[in-house]
């Protein structure tokens, strides 16, 4: 047993063990294990040839497993070809039928169970309505828009009420505001029909906005699996903090448990188990940092991770202002800080002006330098 986000206790429905998926020498996926919980909503998150697409093809029979064990709802599924398993799947590429209607594509799963004809009409209607796209029925793909066509790519996914719905990068084809709308109407579907739910993706905020579990898999590997609060601000590797949003890296060494040292800077940090005079990296994200006036506290500044900088440049992204910055105690390497509007108005920030800004202890990650 296993608990979801806010404690609602959830059962493991899909196990993967000891997963291995050899090309020859190479080994694309290396001893995955994994459970996802019935009703879940999980996003397999990495860079370009990961293991991710891999994985949710070995899920599904379409590229089996060179050795280990998957199970469905107590079933053992691993040797299972994919017309066997319990899944409804949606490629990025919608595989629509371009020659058959809107209602015939949806229902071509539902004619090979051999459904009686009035049960098929229904079942198809009813999908239709819960994808916004009864008046569309009559309709052909290439009729439809691409959000539109992904819709009935998820409807006809649908349609055999499977246990499992798999999302190969279903909104990397769209552009960006149908992506947004498609993956809100995603999520909502997937809440109503409570189907656990696997997509593959490359879009940290897509995952983050989706997903009840981040998956982040990097060479093969799983490096960590979390919810996406944990995934962003709880990091584990700094590959994971590297690779979710943005992060200010530099290269320090350990002073003690709760301090860090770039050059002659000493900065305190949260507690890490490396040890002292270990390399480290030290890592901490532009919306953590703390900015406030040059001038205020420069007798309480040293020991409270207080820095002076100088902007170098402003980026205006309409909800904050990506502020780059220099500061000579960090031996003047860059310093990037996501600052809400009204702060850049209350300190009349500017290019070329003076600043301070904070590094809160308990938001300053510590990792060993190898690691990267």
């Amino acid at each position: 047993m296993n608990t979801m986000p806010g404690h609602l206790a959830r059962s493991d429905y899909l196990v993967v063990r000891d997963l291995w998926k050899r090309y020859g020498d190479f080994a694309a996926l290396k001893n995955i294990n994994l459970e996802i919980g019935e009703g879940e909503f999980v996003c397999f998150l990495g860079p370009s040839g990961c293991g991710k697409t891999t994985l949710l093809r070995a899920i599904a029979g379409l590229d089996p497993q060179s050795t280990g064990t998957i199970s469905q709802a107590g079933r053992d599924i691993s040797h299972l070809p994919a017309s066997r398993r319990d899944y409804g799947i949606v490629f990025q590429s919608y595989a629509l039928f371009p020659n058959l209607t809107i209602t015939k594509n949806v229902a071509f799963g539902l004619e090979a169970t051999k459904q009686p004809r009035d049960a098929i009409s229904r079942r198809v209607s009813e999908l239709l309505k819960l994808v916004s796209l009864s008046d569309h029925a009559q309709k052909y793909p290439a009729q439809l828009s691409g959000g539109q066509q992904q819709r009935v790519a998820l409807a006809r996914a649908m349609a055999t009420s499977p246990g499992l719905l798999l999302l190969d990068e279903p909104l990397s084809a769209l552009d960006a505001k149908v992506r947004v709308h498609l993956r809100h109407e995603i999520k909502e579907l997937q809440r109503k029909l409570r189907v656990t739910t696997i997509m593959v993706t490359h879009d940290q905020e897509e995952a983050l906005a989706m997903s009840n579990r981040i998956v982040v898999m990097n060479h093969g590997v799983i490096e960590q699996v979390g919810t996406p609060q944990e995934i962003y601000c709880e990091p584990r590797t700094l590959f994971v903090a590297s690779f979710i949003g943005e992060a200010n890296q530099y290269p320090a060494s350990t002073r003690d448990s709760r301090s860090i040292a770039i050059g002659d800077l000493v900065l305190q940090c949260r507690p890490h188990e490396l040890g002292a005079g270990v390399r480290a990296t030290v890592v901490i994200r532009p919306d953590d940092v703390v900015i406030h006036d040059a001038s205020e506290n420069k007798a309480e500044s040293a020991g409270n991770n207080v820095l002076e900088a100088q902007i170098e440049s402003m980026e205006f992204l309409g909800s904050f202002w990506r502020i780059r910055m220099r500061c000579k105690q960090l031996r003047n390497w860059l310093l990037v800080v996501d600052c809400p509007i009204e702060a850049q108005r209350r300190w009349n920030l500017v290019e070329g002006g003076q600043i301070a800004v904070t590094f809160p202890r308990d938001r300053l990650l510590v990792f060993k330098q190898e690691d990267e």
